[in-house]
């Protein structure tokens, strides 16, 4: 068996390209060496049908089947790659799901967000764990991975854990996009999972606390604040203040929690009441675009009081928030415990109150009582479309709109 290796290079004057194909036997004994000159007129299809052409010479000058690997197929332009796996008639490499998995996890890794990282390996896992259930399932093929496996790892995650229709789906989608990816270098021939019905998701009304809900929140954090101070708990006060400046940023700006972990001081000018959220490298932002948010005048007072604790060389605003465990559940259990000691129900059928939930808040006050437009909303909050922060963020506030409403009573 010989093994083959592609390489492509310009010459001087980039009017024409070559292709070396090199052959080695296992023991490197003997080694051919074809150059094909092709000019730039020629179609995709002619440059995969005259490399398949010269392989063919070099089997029969070695006398050996030529065998190509998806790491040398990776070497092609993906435009004449299916070209030429169709002139040589490459059958399509057989692999297991989890080997399609893990691939494609190994080779865009590199590529995706940590968040995105830290997701696919959960789903990953949550596969293997199932598929790896029995020793039968250990050997599930991709064509052998059907809609029958699917409704039974479906069943399965119902039981052992959590699972809502939005996971599955999402779970599908992964499943789609690396079997799109396998068949696109050739490791397998199809997607055993190609129209399977995706679960239906039942839309909920957005989100929004109540403003006078919120006011009590946090004035039940500043309450708790003065009483660990009276009681000489400085390490308690200062830790329950940080996380109200924190609640109370991400409220008046709409961020998200990830957007204020990684704000630094040169994002804020205070001078123009401006706060800018950037795309960073390694901490991209969803939508991978600059925006900046207006402050308020209490927004500016708080960033004002943050700053005059800060340090000088401080590379974050809020480093709190880069301690692991805090960032994922320290801050949300602390809002959590204070709004039920504030006499404020947490779980509803509307919605639970969480981190995230002040950013839809802030989205529905800011259009009820500062009647600001749905575009203006849009960019502060960095959406995409317009269709995202209608029908998932903008929510009625039933305590500012009922005052309102009674001026159409007869």
């Amino acid at each position: 068996m010989a093994t083959l290796k592609l390489r492509q290079w310009n010459t001087p004057n980039r009017t024409s390209q070559a292709w070396f194909v090199e052959y080695y036997t296992i023991s490197y004994s003997a080694q051919t060496h074809i150059r094909h000159r092709r000019n730039t007129g020629y179609s995709r299809k002619d440059q995969a049908q005259r490399l398949a052409a010269l392989i063919s010479i070099a089997e029969d000058n070695l006398s050996r089947r030529v065998s190509i690997s998806p790491d040398i197929l990776d070497q092609f332009p993906f435009k004449i790659r299916t070209d030429f796996l169709s002139a040589m008639k490459q059958e399509p490499r057989t692999l297991t799901a989890l080997q399609v998995f893990d691939r494609f996890f190994e080779d865009n890794e590199h590529e995706w967000a940590e968040r995105t990282k830290q997701t696919y390996t959960e789903r990953l896992n949550w596969f293997r764990r199932f598929l790896t259930n029995s020793p039968k399932r250990e050997r599930f093929l991709p064509c052998e991975f059907d809609y029958a496996v699917m409704d039974a790892y479906k069943n399965w995650r119902f039981t052992h854990t959590r699972y809502s229709a939005t996971t599955f789906n999402n779970e599908l989608t992964m499943i789609h996009t690396a079997f799109a990816w396998a068949m696109g270098r050739n490791l397998v021939g199809t997607d055993p999972l190609k129209g399977y019905p995706r679960m239906r998701v039942t839309k909920k009304a957005p989100f929004c606390i109540p403003f006078n809900e919120l006011q009590t929140i946090f004035v039940q954090f500043r309450l708790e604040e003065q009483e660990a101070r009276d009681g000489h708990f400085w390490p308690l006060a200062a830790a329950i203040k940080t996380d109200r400046q924190i609640l109370h940023a991400i409220y008046l700006t709409g961020m998200r929690r990830k957007e204020a972990k990684m704000l630094q001081p040169n994002d804020v000018d205070m001078k123009k009441r401006i706060l800018w959220i950037r795309n960073k490298p390694g901490a991209p932002t969803k939508s991978r675009k600059d925006r900046c948010v207006p402050l308020s005048k209490g927004a500016t007072i708080l960033f004002n009081a943050v700053f005059q604790q800060l340090p000088d060389d401080a590379e974050y605003i809020f480093p709190k928030l880069h301690e692991d465990w805090y960032f994922r559940n320290g801050l949300l259990h602390h809002l959590q415990a204070t709004t039920t000691r504030a006499g404020i129900q947490i779980k509803r059928p509307e919605g639970t109150i969480t981190t995230h939930s002040l950013r839809s808040s802030m989205c529905s006050h800011a259009a009820h009582l500062a009647r600001l437009k749905p575009e203006e909303l849009q960019k502060m909050l960095g959406h995409s479309s317009m269709q995202m922060t209608l029908e998932h963020y903008l929510a009625v506030d039933v305590s500012s709109s009922q005052d309102a409403m009674d001026h159409i009573d007869l």
